[in-house]
């Protein structure tokens, strides 16, 4: 599967590349919304490129992601400040109605 291409420029504020990334980052891993929301910052293996979620039933796993992906996720995750992939600025964990 193909990662979309990115905005024709670049988003102007984090949020919405922080949106596009987690659009992104669901097929291409197959990861359902609430385990997409869930990883750390320190959960991306970029060198292996494995992502590691807690899924159904509290159980751990390591999905491979392309190297598309991480084309794009290397440099937003450099960016992010807050202890979530995916976090807010207030740094909580970003939940399935904030995001859509």
């Amino acid at each position: 599967m193909e990662v979309p291409k990115s905005p024709g420029r670049k988003p102007k504020r984090l949020t919405y590349l922080r949106t596009w990334i987690l659009i992104v980052v669901m097929p291409d891993t197959g990861c359902r919304i609430d385990e997409a929301l869930n990883p750390k910052a320190s959960d991306v293996d970029f060198d292996n490129m494995l992502l590691t979620v807690l899924g159904k039933g509290g159980k751990t796993r390591r999905i491979p992601f392309s190297s598309d992906l991480r084309r794009h996720l290397w440099p937003y995750s450099q960016n992010v400040e807050t202890h979530f992939l995916f976090g807010t600025r207030t740094d909580t964990r970003l939940t399935y109605p904030d995001n859509f």
